[in-house]
């Protein structure tokens, strides 16, 4: 499992969660064992496994999630950076936002205000909402 070699349009919940499970089973750890090595609960590791939770941040329990997993998966540094990115594109209701703007580029200005309709998207100087 290369994290470079995941083109960062297909980062999502469900693609982070892949990676993990592959990487993990390529060194051949059980979610079990992996679980207790980066001190999570083997079912919240499954539902990232499963893309049904975001990356976890640790912020309630002061474990650094992210940095033990580079650790135990033992994730090279030059595959650091997009683990990260990958990570991050986890908090987007969208996926990673850029690479949707890039692709759905057609902007169209409404008369009233600052609003601009990108389809299935309205952005406001302030909200983005669906």
């Amino acid at each position: 499992m290369n994290f470079n070699d995941i083109e960062p349009k297909e980062y999502s919940k469900e693609t982070f969660g892949r990676c993990i499970r592959a990487r993990r089973e390529e060194l051949g750890l059980s979610a079990k064992i992996f679980a207790g090595k980066i001190g999570m609960s083997p079912v919240y590791l499954s539902d990232i496994e499963c893309g049904k939770r975001r990356a976890p941040t640790g912020a309630n329990s002061g474990v650094d999630y992210l940095a033990n997993m580079i650790r135990e998966l033992e994730i090279p540094e030059e595959q650091v950076h997009a683990f990260y990115t990958m990570a991050e594109a986890t908090y987007s209701r969208y996926g990673n936002i850029n690479s949707y703007l890039e692709e759905n580029s057609k902007i169209i200005n409404i008369e009233n205000g600052n609003r601009k309709i990108i389809p299935n998207l309205i952005v406001d100087n302030k909200d983005v909402v669906a």
